[in-house]
């Protein structure tokens, strides 16, 4: 079995060097400000679905030219959970910034193809081969043909589905996805995407083994320099155990990030946690935190993020400055992390008690432990944060039932104030009543409505009124967007999906 214990996903840091000052010998003729400096932010994307951010830094995307896999993308697909790396224009901008003008981005998806495997006691996935694990923190969606998305769970995912997989290798050699999405209706499906360790290259044959793959790469566009030992990411098409590559991305080094001494900005999962030397890989780096202030507490697989600069006479060490865990335990030691949902419903806390563990959201009441991940904007809170009113969205499982019969919340996200779609105008849970000649539907406790505007979207494609409501159920999952008015929601948009039978991504 190979083994991806040294291995880390090229993931760029943010150079945030900037020019010396100049005063001025003129009041007519003042010096001109230093121009923008260039450099490199990337990771894994947090902040929300309409506004993605690397940091807690918004990204700036007007006019940003962006890929995936050497294929033209859409800075709509720039998402939370994706992996991405990209050039920006800081103009002496720190993290913590106003935010990053984008000027290119790169998405990295792992692995794109079709599932091979559903586990869901295991909450995993296999996917080109690879087991592909996942927690409370994955992001799960359905990339919609009008390019938006929508929130999935697990019970969403079957075998065939054709879904990219974003995240990293730990340092047990496993895989943890920040992000499973499963692509729109009706794209190109023809050609898989996988990466790996380059063995057995033939410069002369045009071929190389990247895992369990055999690889051809004579008519492909390959971008780097090849060797045995590199890191290599390969799209093409698939035939038995085969890959006849049509991109091949060779995985750089950390080198062409900046000059030593400039400011990085990283966000990553920890690997090889060293307490001793204080030192532990984040992506291709090593990071030393000895001289740095922590905030919360580092462990193996927490989703960290990193101040610091580049070490003198060093491309790959950072000596950071400032070290924020996210969140414990993404490689596993987390309680939620052991599992996924199968059920989520976005709503208000209609009542909160935290005596008996339990809150109840829109009509629903689920209970909750120490292990329940509770997160506002990437940033954890306590469910003694929480409070009547807010808007969340809870992901839970209907299979941990407590004496009272309420399903486990896995993991809650307070949405209040985020806005679009997933704020405060986001309904998302189990239809219990439909009037389909009144085209009004009961969600959550809310009577849903609509209007001659309102867009409808059944698993990931546009569809008709007259087709939404003529397939919408009691028992259906429908996320409804609009404006709650007391009991009560007008839809600008409505998407069916379903618990646990949609085959093709579901909602």
């Amino acid at each position: 079995m190979k083994s991806f214990a040294s291995f880390a996903i090229l993931i760029a840091g943010l150079s945030l060097a900037c020019g010396g000052s100049s005063g001025s010998t003129s009041g007519m003729n003042p010096t001109p400000p230093p121009a923008p400096v260039a450099g490199y932010v990337a990771g894994v994307v947090g902040g929300t679905s309409n506004a993605p951010q690397i940091n807690h830094v918004p990204l700036g995307m007007s006019g940003t030219t962006v890929t995936m896999n050497g294929q033209t993308a859409t800075a709509s697909m720039v998402q939370p959970g994706s992996v991405m790396t990209g050039m920006t224009t800081v103009g002496g901008m720190g993290m913590g910034g106003s935010g990053y003008t984008m000027q290119s981005i790169q998405l990295m998806p792992s692995f794109m193809g079709s599932i091979q495997e559903v586990d869901q006691s295991s909450a995993r996935l296999t996917v080109m081969g690879q087991a592909i694990q996942m927690n409370a923190l994955t992001q799960l969606a359905q990339e919609n043909q009008d390019g938006t998305y929508t929130s999935l769970t697990m019970a969403d995912f079957q075998m065939g589905d054709f879904v990219s997989v974003h995240g990293s290798f730990l340092a047990d050699g496993s895989y943890m996805a920040t992000r499973v999405e499963h692509r729109q209706p009706g794209m190109d499906l023809s050609q898989n995407g996988t990466m790996g360790q380059v063995s057995n290259l033939d410069a002369t044959a045009k071929t190389f083994t990247l895992g369990t793959w055999s690889v051809s790469y004579g008519s492909a566009t390959v971008n780097g320099t090849l060797a045995n030992g590199a890191w290599a990411q390969v799209r093409g098409t698939v035939s038995g155990a085969q890959i006849s590559a049509a991109w091949v991305n060779v995985m750089g080094t950390m080198g062409s990030m900046g000059n030593p001494g400039s400011g990085m900005g990283l966000r990553g999962l920890v690997l090889n946690l060293n307490p001793t030397a204080k030192t532990f890989n984040l992506m291709s780096l090593t990071v030393n935190y000895a001289q740095a202030t922590i905030v919360g507490t580092l462990a193996e697989g927490a989703m960290v993020e990193v101040e610091g600069s580049l070490a003198p006479g060093s491309a790959t060490t950072v000596n950071a400055t400032r070290v924020e865990v996210e969140a414990m335990g993404m490689g596993g030691g987390m309680g939620s992390g052991s599992g996924m949902s199968n059920l989520q419903v976005n709503g208000s806390i209609t009542a909160l008690d935290l005596s008996a563990m339990t809150l109840t959201v829109s009509g629903t009441t689920f209970w909750l432990d120490s292990s329940t991940l509770i997160m506002s904007h990437d940033v954890p809170m306590t469910a003694s944060q929480l409070k009547v009113g807010d808007w969340v969205a809870v992901m839970a499982d209907s299979t941990r039932k407590n004496s009272a019969g309420f399903d486990y919340a896995l993991r809650i996200s307070d949405m209040s104030g985020s806005g679009g779609g997933m704020g405060s105008s986001d309904l998302m849970g189990s239809v219990t009543s439909v009037n389909a000649g009144a085209q009004t539907l009961v969600l959550n406790g809310f009577t849903v409505s609509v209007t001659a505007s309102t867009t409808y979207v059944s698993r990931g494609a546009s569809v008709t009124a007259a087709s939404f409501w003529s397939a919408v159920q009691v028992g259906n999952r429908v996320e409804a967007i609009g404006t709650p008015s007391g009991s009560a929601l007008v839809a600008t948009r409505l998407v069916l999906g379903g618990m646990g039978g949609m085959g093709g991504g579901g909602m």
